[in-house]
């Protein structure tokens, strides 16, 4: 690279730089992205859901400790309400859905 004589010129051929190659640089931004993304599946934006998810699921264990069938009925009912795709929802994690508390 020259050696530029004043901080003009040192600004002006960085414009010129990035006139030159910021399209390829954003669009490798972009396909970085867009990787990740792929990559993980939708997991990092999941978390938050998961973590509410969470919370309702301890609601029904509390329910079962306790012994309330009905309110852990009505617990796992809302749980599979509002979190369909979580990882409670899967066949022998939940275990406490309507079904194994009695519910029909």
């Amino acid at each position: 690279m020259e050696d530029y004589l004043t901080e003009d010129d040192q600004w002006v051929a960085l414009k010129q730089w990035l006139k030159d190659n910021g399209s390829w640089i954003v669009t490798g931004v972009v396909i970085g992205a867009v990787g990740l993304l792929g990559l993980t599946g939708g997991r990092i934006i999941s978390i938050p859901a998961g973590q509410a998810g969470s919370a309702e699921y301890q609601a029904v264990v509390a329910a079962l400790s306790k012994g309330d069938q009905a309110g852990a009925s009505a617990a796992a009912g809302k749980l599979e309400h509002d979190y369909p795709h979580s990882p409670y929802q899967r066949p022998g994690v939940a275990g406490a859905g309507p079904h194994a508390c009695g519910a029909s």
